[in-house]
């Protein structure tokens, strides 16, 4: 992983001001500056980050670990597929749902049926046992399907705010397999 360290001008004039001690001041700084918590340097790298640090963060996110991170991933995304099968299902059964709404509602709850139930248990157990090349094709599946309901309902789903959540969570499920392999 990468950080990007930021050292202030005082700092600098410092370790010029005391040549003797100016390679221990500058390596203080750097390693004072260069551990940042996994859930931080995990969701940087995704398409939300304050979202996904909200998704993912919490006091055990910050000190955990990359694996222990996508168990939190998992754990998300697994949850947002039991719910948005139920919601979709309720959704298509309301009498005040435009026929159209309750098609989309329809292909929703199926495609997040066959999508997320039968890629996330696989991706999951791949990561529990370090396969981590075996997770990425998966879970980037998902990541597809979310976009595809949303599109169904023009960005506007029933789900929505919990399918962006979702889509992150998977999104960084991807990066830190990238991370891992």
């Amino acid at each position: 992983m990468y950080q990007t360290i930021h050292i202030n001008k005082q700092s600098i004039y410092l370790a010029m001001a005391y040549p003797p001690f100016s390679f221990f001041i500058l390596t203080c700084l750097i390693i004072s500056t260069s551990h940042a918590a996994p859930v931080d340097d995990v969701c940087t790298k995704t398409t939300n980050p304050p979202l996904c640090i909200a998704a993912l963060g919490g006091p055990e996110s910050h000190k955990d670990n990359l694996v222990g991170l996508a168990e939190i991933g998992f754990q998300t995304a697994g949850m947002a597929a039991v719910k948005f099968v139920n919601l979709f299902t309720t959704f298509a059964s309301s009498p005040r749902v435009s026929a159209n709404a309750k098609a989309n509602a329809v292909k929703c709850g199926k495609l997040y049926d066959r999508v997320f139930k039968g890629l996330i248990t696989p991706a999951h157990e791949a990561a529990r046992v370090g396969r981590w090349a075996d997770v990425v094709s998966p879970v980037r599946q998902i990541v597809v399907g979310i976009d595809t309901c949303e599109m169904y309902f023009n960005g506007n789903s029933p789900v929505h705010e919990d399918s962006r959540i979702a889509r992150v969570a998977a999104e960084a499920i991807v990066v830190i397999a990238g991370f891992k392999s």
